[in-house]
């Protein structure tokens, strides 16, 4: 799980050096809404013991995001890792630990 947030860390750091100040607030409200979206409109959350590769998928492209989210401010980037990781991969809170 390191190398996709560190791919998108990398990603991050250039596109905050080279985007305007209008395109990064939209990419930050854009993140969030999603984030928050997924986890409260998820109606079927996997178990943890059978994940599909497409879960696998998209929580790869979520640490892609949250390595950018994490260059940028960074806020709270333990809650939504955490809040993905639950609505994604079906984890309880403990298991996410």
């Amino acid at each position: 799980m390191a190398i996709p947030t560190t791919i998108g860390g990398v990603f991050g750091t250039w596109f905050l050096l080279h985007a305007s100040v209008t395109i990064i607030k939209y990419f930050m409200v854009a993140a969030v809404v999603f984030i928050l979206g997924y986890a409260y409109f998820s109606k079927d959350k996997p178990k943890s013991k059978s994940i599909s590769k497409f879960n696998y998928v998209v929580i790869v492209l979520f640490l892609l995001l949250m390595g950018v989210y994490t260059n940028f401010i960074g806020l709270g980037q333990g809650t939504f890792g955490r809040i993905a990781v639950m609505s994604i991969l079906g984890m309880s809170y403990i298991e996410t630990k």
